[in-house]
């Protein structure tokens, strides 16, 4: 009975302090907010986003395709049904290969820019002053 409330005041407690640290602590010259909202206005994630957008509605359409296509074959509503779970584990499968790739390749991007990110930062800091690296 008592530990629901304790639940609750650390929940809250736990989410201020991710809030916080989101939009007050500087992780280099910018908040874990203004990096995350700088990284989403480039071109690429605008074109990442469009495509998957695109994506989305080809699945779409297809799903239902294939769930019409099944429900007249099978002629009723229990053909629909089953229909709908095929479709449906069909479109989960599709889905998650096509987002792990293209996470995938969208990861190795990202740290082969933040590798060379630190590497001419690191380069920067070691230079004695008055050299043009």
């Amino acid at each position: 009975m008592i530990l629901r409330p304790v639940r609750w005041a650390v929940s809250i407690f736990v989410s201020f302090a991710v809030a916080w640290f989101t939009f007050m602590v500087p992780f280099g010259r910018f908040t874990l907010f203004q990096h995350a909202s700088r990284i989403f206005a480039t071109d690429e994630a605008q074109e990442l986003t469009g495509e998957l957008g695109n994506a989305r509605a080809r699945l779409t359409d297809e799903v239902v395709r294939q769930v019409g296509e099944v429900a007249r074959v099978d002629g009723g509503p229990s053909g629909l049904t089953m229909a709908a779970e095929t479709a449906a584990r069909e479109t989960a499968e599709r889905l998650a290969r096509a987002s792990a790739e293209r996470a995938r390749s969208e990861a190795e991007r990202l740290a082969r820019e933040t590798a060379d990110h630190a590497r001419a930062e690191a380069t920067r800091r070691v230079a004695p002053p008055g050299t043009n690296r």
